[in-house]
């Protein structure tokens, strides 16, 4: 992966996490975003983790946890 390669890997999280972050601001003032934003922002972290995880691990080599064993390590 080139470093250009990585800025782009980065740069999508960033962008749909800012992006999504102001629908939760909006969709949190009604009464039915107030219950479902939590849950919306969980899931918007833990999917712009994985792909900054991915380009991470693509860029510095760490091979996926499941390459050697066939099964995860934890």
């Amino acid at each position: 992966m080139t470093s250009g390669e990585y800025i782009l890997a980065w740069l999508v999280p960033f962008v749909l996490s800012l992006v999504l972050n102001a629908v939760t601001v909006v969709l949190f003032l009604t009464i039915l975003g107030a219950v479902f934003v939590p849950v919306l922002q969980f899931y918007l972290q833990v999917a712009a983790f994985f792909m900054f995880g991915r380009a991470f691990g693509s860029v510095t080599g760490v091979a996926d946890a499941t390459h050697h064993t066939g099964r995860p390590a934890a």
